[in-house]
């Protein structure tokens, strides 16, 4: 299986250390996909940029619950299942949202 890894500086100590890049991956223990891997999903299917992203893992089938802005449209509440990265479920907000 691939994995998606997120790069995000590190804090500078001083002025003259240069920050360096760490890998960032979040994922629960029962998820097969890390979160950084459901954003690039729901992103890819809801054609945006995501602007939310948590792990709902309360149920049997845990799911990341991404919002997707994309221009011109109201946000995309898009289900993407932990595991094996299926759109479980999909909801347009309203503009007002």
């Amino acid at each position: 299986m691939n994995r998606l890894v997120l790069a995000i500086p590190a804090v500078a100590l001083s002025l003259s250390a240069m920050a360096e890049v760490q890998p960032l991956e979040i994922q629960a223990p029962q998820a097969q996909l890390t979160m950084a891997q459901a954003v690039v999903i729901a992103e890819s299917m809801g054609n945006g940029r995501a602007v939310r992203a948590r792990l709902d893992d309360r149920s049997a089938l845990p799911v990341y619950k991404v919002t997707v802005k994309s221009r011109g449209e109201a946000p995309l509440k898009l289900e993407v299942a932990a595991r094996g990265g299926r759109i479980v479920a999909s909801e347009r907000q309203d503009h007002d949202d």
